[in-house]
């Protein structure tokens, strides 16, 4: 994978660090989870917490696209791995809701999985689905729909008819099909 051992060292140091502010974004969100959630009011302790997520997710992001570059430079340019590390940084801007810059990493992957996987891979729509996450938080519904579509015809071809995760891709598009 990463064959310069000093290019190794800074990718897992930016690994380790987006990990460890993931995990206090977690730890942050239980606490809140589990305090008075029948008062729906924000009160200055929580709004605290909101700060320290948002702080949090942004160190997440930073040391993920770090890790990214470091990656990047040593993988060659449609290696399946950096589609991996595209949805994980979708992942986190997605809960930070930049819908533009996920948009982005999709290209990104789908770009990688399209010249790699044959069109019926779970990895594939499984990027569908989080397209059409994307666009729909950008009120994109039509596109989020072609998206969708996209994620149950694919997954179709890889599960079968017999799968949750299926069911979750139905769901989605029929939930922005209502959008419309």
């Amino acid at each position: 994978m990463v064959t310069n051992s000093n290019d190794r060292c800074v990718a897992i140091e930016h690994l380790l660090n987006a990990m460890s502010a993931n995990k206090k974004v977690i730890e942050i969100l239980s606490r809140f989870i589990q305090s008075d959630c029948q008062e729906a009011k924000l009160t200055h302790n929580n709004t605290n917490q909101a700060d320290s997520i948002a702080e949090l997710q942004s160190a997440a992001l930073s040391h993920t696209e770090k890790f990214f570059e470091v990656i990047q430079s040593n993988l060659l340019p449609n290696d399946p791995f950096m589609a991996g590390v595209c949805n994980n940084i979708v992942t986190i801007l997605l809960g930070a809701k930049d819908y533009s810059g996920a948009l982005s990493y999709f290209e990104k992957a789908l770009d990688i999985l399209n010249k790699f996987f044959s069109s019926n891979n779970s990895m594939l729509a499984m990027t569908f689905s989080n397209l059409a996450k994307a666009l729909d938080g950008r009120g994109q519904f039509e596109e989020a729909i072609d998206y969708a579509r996209q994620a149950v015809n694919t997954a179709y071809a890889d599960f079968g008819s017999n799968d949750d995760v299926i069911k979750s891709y139905e769901d989605q598009l029929d939930r922005l099909q209502r959008k419309l």
